[in-house]
This record gives C-alpha cells, structure tokens and sequence, in this order.
C-alpha cells in the first residue's frame, strides 16, 4: 500500500525547510532536498512545477506558519505575555542546542543570503516577521504595556541577534543573556493605564 498522496509534498517541504535552516539557500540543492526527503526528483518537480524557487517559498511559509503557530500557544497557555516570551526565547534556544548548533530561526539563514536578492522569497520572509512581531504586540497591548510595536520589534530582533550569536558560539549562554535582559525589560516596561 502506498503513501497518501500529500506525504511526498510535505516531506519535501520538511526536508527543504530543515535544509535550508542549516545551510541556506545556495548551499542546499533540489537534488539534496529529494534525497533528505526520500523522494525521486520527478516527485519533486511534479509537486513543485516552479523547482527551487516554489519550494523554497512554500518552506519558508510553513515554517513562518510553524513559529505563528508556536507564538498562539505560548501566549494562549501562560496567559502572560512575559512568561511567554520568555519561553519562545527557551524553547529556541533548546531546538538549536538540539540542532547541535546547526540550525536557528527557520527563516534567518534565507532572509541574510537571499532576501535582497530575490523579491518574492524576502517578501514571504518579511511577512512572518510582520506576523510575529504582530503577535507580541498585540499579547503585549492587551496587558498595558506602553509602545508594544516597539517592544515587539525588540523582543524579534534580540531573539533573532541572540540565536546568530548562540549559533556562532556554539554557547546558548548567549541567548540566555539575550532572554534575561529582555525579560527584566519587560518586567520594568511602563505600563499604560
């Protein structure tokens, strides 16, 4: 009996996805991503008429999808916008430590490689961005915090600053120097009303 028919589509995105987290965008190559996801190229093409460029998009959007998914339950289940961050921030830095340091943000090693140079894979990855940093702010508004947009923005781009110095390290010490600083801003962050 064989695989249901969307098996080969997702694994190929998986596989792509963790791929182009660890290596990046040249570096990873379609035939690389049919074989990390045990499927033969004419899968891959039959899947993703567009080749790479498809692929990479629909990668990137299920991995943008997967820390949008990630940010509603760590909001939803600590019911505190602080504790919450401060998970997102624990929770990154065990998956890269998992990772054995290879792989952060799922969307970074792509925005820094190609995002100037390719218009629709930046456009998708400044999306998420807007999504994320969306999501802080609003759990952050919700609890009175005083400028959440400019708080959120903070909260993305130190998890985002402190994964690339984790990740060059090869410490997550960094990252959890990172996370305490923020949380003790968050903790002393004015609140309005």
């Amino acid at each position: 009996m064989g695989r249901p028919p969307t098996d080969a589509r997702q694994r190929l995105t998986d596989a792509a996805a963790a791929l182009l987290r660890e290596q990046g965008f040249h570096a990873t190559g379609v035939k690389q991503i049919a074989a990390a996801a045990r499927v033969p190229m004419g899968s891959l093409y039959f899947h993703f008429p567009g080749g790479k460029q498809e692929l990479v998009l629909t990668a990137m959007t299920a991995a943008g999808a997967g820390v949008d998914e990630l940010l509603d339950q760590l909001f939803s289940f600590s019911g505190d916008a602080r504790r919450a961050v401060a998970a997102f921030f624990q929770q990154s830095g065990a998956a890269l430590v998992a990772s054995d340091y290879r792989s952060g943000c799922p969307l970074a090693t792509t925005a820094l490689e190609v995002g100037a140079q390719d218009g629709d894979i930046a456009g998708v990855i400044a999306d998420w961005y807007t999504s994320w940093r969306s999501r802080i702010e609003a759990a952050l508004s919700t609890e009175g915090y005083a400028q959440p947009g400019a708080l959120a923005t903070l909260v993305v781009a130190a998890l985002e600053g402190g994964l690339l110095l984790a990740r060059v390290s090869r410490d997550v010490a960094q990252l959890d120097s990172v996370a305490a600083t923020i949380d003790g801003l968050l903790g002393n962050a004015p609140r309005v009303g």
